[in-house]
């Protein structure tokens, strides 16, 4: 049980946990707080550092991520209009 007191391994668990939501609650948002999760997790296994810093960590990146990727990603996966001019073109 001693595994389950590592920090890295707690933020992958809560990673993969919010992953997984993001499956059943479609939406794009979840995605970016599992892979700050992931993020905070790898920091953590690389350096020792305090809790106040792990929350800041994946904050950071879950919102960097959240405001610089989500329009992209939508409009990549989700665009309706682009299905549209791909049926059209052929």
């Amino acid at each position: 049980m001693e595994i389950l007191s590592d920090p890295a391994v707690i933020w992958f668990l809560i990673g993969l946990g919010l992953l997984l939501l993001e499956l059943v609650l479609p939406g794009l948002v979840i995605l970016f707080f599992g892979t700050g999760a992931w993020v905070t997790a790898l920091v953590c296994a690389i350096a020792d550092i305090r809790l106040n810093v792990q929350i800041l960590i994946f904050l950071v990146a879950s919102l960097l991520g959240l405001v610089l990727l989500r329009k992209y990603l939508k409009n990549r996966f989700f665009s309706r209009k682009e299905k549209l001019k791909m049926h059209y073109c052929r």
